[in-house]
């Protein structure tokens, strides 16, 4: 890439003024620049007048499949889009919801809008991985909307990995099809970091590790791409990698408690023990089931050094299993118990967690999390049954 183009947009009332400049990023110098002050219901005009700068500019001329096609004619329902998709960025559940509300409120504007038909799709499946929402019985509701918007847009690549994530997810997870999904998208936008990270979770686990990197590379700031990183990392037994990603990850989203539990197991196996239990200091949790998760986490880790405190640790897991509903909570509760080496409840968790979202066991006979678990022949049925990731 020799040209970068950067740009801002600042609203006030019913006027926006925005900036645009395109440099080339290998001499470092400004090729052109401008300024719009303009009433908000003219910004597809200015989209249109920039788009044909840039062209004059570069002496080219874009096909009309190269210019960016929003799908409404609704500034209000592009607005709403655009604030859903900066929360849709963030992993808690409060974000995630307002991007949710965003995407309603923009299909209720203009119910031909196949972006944010996508995005709802897209929002609802990191909603059952960050919230109490079922995966099971949200399903249906991502299928209608990633194929909504799909029926408007047979091009929308965020569609396509909606869908692709749908299969994936299914019981019993329909792999080939998410598979073509996946190849669907990115046919049709290399650079979808979204695309990257949800092919890669199919994928044998070097060539997952490599589409993970290619996300973060493409889009450094998005989170959810640092945090797949990491999970391939981890699965890889690469330690100092997977420090990396979540450290990433954690300067883009505090908030995120995921990967307090990444890092602490990470510095455990390298026998880092105070960096361990200091992964906990590193999040700013919001929500009361949040900073319960990171005291129960510190504690635990505590314990893992200090066996005087696993009575007080096992009484924090307890309390926390009130919330085991949540997939999210249930996933770094499994990881609590196998860190003080209580297979037992760890094993139940599985046997509910597996069939609830098939894709977080994807990679049980491979993950160094379940090591402890690998001779348990319950652990092996569940293995040979949710198993998708190999490592060739």
């Amino acid at each position: 890439m020799s040209n970068l183009l950067y740009g801002s947009i600042l609203r006030q009332g019913e006027r926006v003024r925005i900036s645009v400049e395109l440099v080339n990023t290998v001499t470092g110098y400004l090729l052109w620049s401008a300024h719009y002050d303009e009433p908000f219901k003219n910004i597809f005009v200015v989209q249109d007048e920039v788009s044909k700068a840039i062209a004059s500019t570069l002496q080219v001329k874009f096909e009309q499949s190269d210019l960016p096609a929003f799908g409404t004619q609704s500034p209000e329902a592009h607005e709403l889009v655009l604030k859903g998709r900066a929360l849709l960025d963030k992993a808690d559940a409060v974000s995630l919801t307002g991007a949710r509300k965003d995407f309603e409120q923009a299909i209720a504007l203009d119910t031909n809008y196949a972006d944010a038909y996508a995005l709802l799709a897209r929002v609802l499946i990191v909603l059952t991985e960050r919230s109490d929402l079922p995966l099971k019985t949200t399903l249906p509701a991502i299928r209608t909307a990633a194929e909504k918007a799909l029926a408007l847009d047979p091009h929308n690549a965020d569609a396509w990995v909606a869908l692709g994530t749908a299969d994936e997810s299914a019981a019993p997870p329909n792999i080939p099809k998410a598979r073509i999904d996946f190849q669907q998208a990115l046919a049709l936008d290399p650079s979808n970091a979204a695309a990257h990270t949800d092919y890669g979770t199919i994928l044998p686990l070097k060539q997952n590790f490599a589409q993970e990197q290619e996300a973060t590379l493409l889009d450094p700031g998005n989170a959810a791409a640092w945090n797949n990183f990491a999970v391939s990392a981890q699965d890889l037994g690469n330690w100092p990698q997977e420090i990396q990603a979540v450290e990433a990850l954690l300067k883009l989203d505090p908030q995120d408690v995921d990967g307090a539990f990444a890092l602490a197991f990470a510095h455990q196996q390298l026998r880092q023990y105070d960096q361990m239990v200091a992964a906990f200091d590193l999040v700013k949790p919001v929500t009361p089931v949040d900073r319960e998760q990171v005291m129960a986490g510190r504690l635990t880790y505590q314990a893992v050094r200090d066996a005087k405190l696993r009575p007080q640790a096992f009484e924090a897991l307890k309390a926390l299993a009130r919330h085991q509903s949540n997939l999210d909570v249930a996933s770094n509760l499994l990881q609590l118990y196998l860190a003080l080496g209580d297979t037992t409840p760890a094993l139940k968790l599985l046997r509910s967690l597996c069939p609830a979202d098939p894709a977080a066991c994807s990679d049980l006979a491979i993950s160094p999390i379940y090591e402890s678990l690998r001779g348990d022949p319950r652990f092996k049925r569940l293995a040979e049954k949710y198993t998708t990731v190999t490592v060739q």
